[in-house]
Order: structure tokens, then sequence, then C-alpha cells
């Protein structure tokens, strides 16, 4: 850490981002050992950081506690994604509301292919994708579908993505005796096909930042049912337009 503010005093920077939490919180203890003249030190927020900060162990919540209470203030700006964000930061931090600027993520329209197109599914399935952790609620999607109308309906589930919950989800769809209905693609670099395709994208998740998943869904045409979890998921659904928010609870 002190090499980057090595780094940062030698080179001649006028804006320093930040966009990864922990380096962020940790670097924001330096701050006020650097010369500030000249330069723009700014944060990027991407989480909730009070639910966030629950995923580290007791030294790193201690630490990304008393950054967001005391140091994180020292950044010039703080960028979030969502009012969800905002709302979390003015409770959960003492950075002054002057410094906070929200700016939603952006999408590109997308450029399909012909072969894109083209490559029609011959199944009926509802789609969803990310990082198989606890923060993506993907087992609870599995225990929601076991007992929905999409699997009456011989609509099957296509699961995109890997991660730590891997055979745990492999497991608990092997005991619902649902392996001809849930199907775990592992990683996919090109979604593209699946969106087009889909009934519609779920997102389970019990926490985001901002979502691209469900802007890159919408890009594509392809409905949205989204769990009503922070994150700036009221910022992007329009019940009944693009898309439904259900509640786990």
């Amino acid at each position: 850490m002190w090499k980057i503010r090595n780094i940062i005093l030698k080179e001649n920077y006028d804006v320093i981002l930040t966009t990864v939490a922990y380096f962020g919180i940790t670097f924001s203890f330096l701050l006020p050992f650097i010369n500030r003249k000249k330069k723009i030190y700014i944060y990027r927020e991407t989480n909730i950081p009070s639910i966030y900060n629950k995923n580290f162990n007791i030294l790193k919540r201690i630490i990304f506690k008393l950054g967001y209470l005391y140091t994180m203030k020292n950044y010039d700006y703080i960028i979030c994604q969502s009012n969800d964000m905002i709302n979390d930061l003015n409770i959960y931090s003492s950075i002054p509301s002057r410094k906070i600027i929200k700016i939603n993520n952006p999408i590109t329209r997308p450029e399909c292919h012909p072969s894109i197109i083209n490559n029609k599914k011959s199944e009926n399935y509802v789609f969803a994708a990310g990082r198989l952790t606890q923060q993506k609620g993907f087992l609870d999607l599995i225990k929601n579908y076991s007992t929905s109308n999409a699997l009456k309906k011989n609509i099957k589930l296509y699961i995109a993505g890997m991660g730590p919950q891997y055979n745990e989800m492999k497991i608990l769809i092997n005991s619902l005796n649902l392996n001809a209905n849930i199907i775990l693609l592992g990683f996919k670099d090109d979604l593209s096909s699946y969106l087009l395709n889909a009934k519609a994208f779920i997102l389970s998740s019990n926490y985001e930042g901002f979502p691209n998943i469900v802007l890159e869904a919408l890009s594509y045409g392809c409905p949205v049912l989204s769990n009503d979890c922070p994150g700036g998921i009221n910022e992007i659904i329009i019940p009944n337009f693009n898309g439904l928010i259900y509640s786990k609870k």
C-alpha cells in the first residue's frame, strides 16, 4: 500500500479512481499522508456496504466499519450506483452528502450476429446467471422453482455461472429429482442467445449494487422477474411493463 502512495506522489496524475472495495477502504487510511494538491481522489462503490461487510471475517469487518465511519470521507467524491446505495451510505458512514454522486451503470445497445438471432432454443426455459454464491440466492431460486407453475408447465430453469455453491446446488437439484428440469450451464462468456430465447430472466439476489445482468437482459427484450432486494431494482424494473418484482419473504 505504501508503494502505491509513493507511485502517486511520483507520477503526475490528475485523478485517482479506486473501484475495489477492500482496497479502497484501506487506501482511504493513507489519504491524509498524501499531497492532495491538484489531485482528485474518487472511490466507486459497487455494493450495499452494510450488507457486503457481513461477508468478511471479524478483523476485516472492523477495518471496513472504521473506514466508513472515519476515513472514507477523505476521498473527494464517492460514486454510487443506486439510491439504495446512497441511502445505506447515509446511515452506515460519515461521508458528507455533498461528496456522494449517483451514476447508474450504463448499457450499450446489443448488436447481435445473425447466427445468434437464428440460434433458437428448442426448449421453453427461464434463465438466471451470476457467480454461484450466497449473495445471488440460487439455492432459494431452485427451491422456489420446485414448487412453481413453471415446473408444472414444463418450463425449464437454466443457470449460467460458476462459484463456491456449485456442488451444493447440484446436490439440492438431485435431492429434488429435478436434474432434467434445472440445467447448470457453467460459465458462459456470451449470454446473448440465452437472453434472446428465454421466457424471462430471473434475478434471485439477496442484494446487488446495480445489476448489469438485468440491464443486459432488458436490452435483449427479455422481461425480468426480480427479487425485491437492495441495489437499484426499483430504478430499473417498471412492474407490468418490463418485468415484475417479487418478495422471497
